[in-house]
Formats: C-alpha cells, structure tokens, sequence
C-alpha cells in the first residue's frame, strides 16, 4: 500500500519534498553519525577518551557509509538501529580505537539527539518561508494598502475596508507563528545525554561537561 506522501502523483499536493528530505532516513543516519563524532571529540578534548582515538572515530566518521542491509537487519534483531550502527562505525574504526566509539552514551541518546538535530533543521526552515511571508506581505500592504476593498460576511458584501485590513489580518499570524517558532528553540532543542541509565555514570564529574560541548 502506497501511502499519500509516497504517491508520485499526490505528493506535489500533499507532500514537501525539503521537509522530506529533512525528516528522511538519510537525514537521521547523518545525524546520528553527527552525533558519534560530537561526542568522540567531546571525550576527546576532556581526556575521556585518548586524542589519537577522538581523532580517528572523527577520520572515520567523516566518510563513513553505513550498510544498508546490515542495519535493516539490526533493527529487527534489537528493535532500534543504533546497535548495529555502532558495530559497524568500530568495525571500520578498528584496533586500538574502537573500543571507544560511543563511549558513555545509550542509544536513546543517539536516537533522541538526531530527531532534534533534524527538528531544529525543520525549524530553521520553517522561519525562513514564514519571514519571507511576512516581508511579501508587508510589502503588499505597503504597495496597496490604501486601495478600497469589499468586506464580506457570510459570503455577501458587508462594509468597505481597505487592502491594508485585509493583508495585515493574513500577516499577523504569521508573525505569531514565526514567534512560537522562536521560543521553540528554547524549550524544544535539547539535547539527550544521560548514558545507560540516565546518570552519566562513566563520566565521573565530565558528564555535564561533555553535555555542554
């Protein structure tokens, strides 16, 4: 079964091929590899881990491609993909380094993290159409504000407005909007980092500190 956002057809209508691309299974692989990288360099630069291991995973990472298949595989084996992800990233790692990919971390961190990675990615976007919105329509209004314009009400002529009226009441919710998108920001785009059991127990007193970087 085809769904609508998949319809070749329907997906111009109902779908956003950017936001798709955003919220798309390449999208959370490179975000979780993002992840895997801030956090070996992270360690890295705490002494966590050693510097020649920060620097290899991050070597690695930056030209890493998964297997496909393999993961596949993975997730109906452990029900989330980041086991056989890390597998592979120290398989390709390899000795002496491997041992310390993902060092610390849980797979809800990866998995959590990357979602806001790609919502913030979202975000951004979101608040680029909706500014570009509000300035069109500004400059709508500026253009031809002053002309005369019909009010309707239950789809009969009512009483004269102006253009200005009716634009600024298209307007105004969008700066709304773009202003909910904004304190989003802050509410919503936190990063999960808690370890296996959510106290950062291997950390010792880093764990805040490589949260933070």
């Amino acid at each position: 079964m085809i769904a609508a956002f998949d319809n070749p057809l329907l997906f111009g209508l109902l779908g956003d091929e950017k936001m798709a691309t955003l919220l798309g299974v390449e999208a959370e692989l490179a975000t979780m590899l993002q992840f895997e990288k801030a956090l070996a360099d992270a360690e890295g630069a705490l002494g966590i881990v050693p510097a020649a291991a920060a620097s290899a995973i991050g070597r690695v990472l930056d030209n890493f491609r998964p297997d496909i298949s393999a993961l596949r595989d993975g997730t109906a084996r452990d029900g989330v993909m980041v086991p056989e992800l890390v597998r592979q990233i120290r398989h390709a790692v390899g000795e002496p380094h491997s041992e310390h990919v993902h060092f610390g971390a849980t797979s809800q961190d990866v998995i959590d993290t990357a979602m806001i990675l790609r919502i913030r990615a979202c975000i951004d976007l979101l608040e680029e159409r909706l500014s570009a919105l509000v300035v069109a329509f500004a400059d709508l209004g500026h253009r031809f504000g002053d002309r005369p314009l019909m009010a309707r009400t239950r789809m009969q002529a009512a009483i004269p407005i102006s253009v200005a009226d009716r634009v600024t009441s298209w307007r105004e919710p969008l700066v709304r909007h773009h202003e909910r998108l904004q304190s989003m920001r802050r509410s919503v785009l936190v990063i999960q980092f808690g370890g296996a059991v959510g106290t950062l127990e291997k950390f010792a007193d880093k764990g805040a500190a490589v949260r933070a970087a």
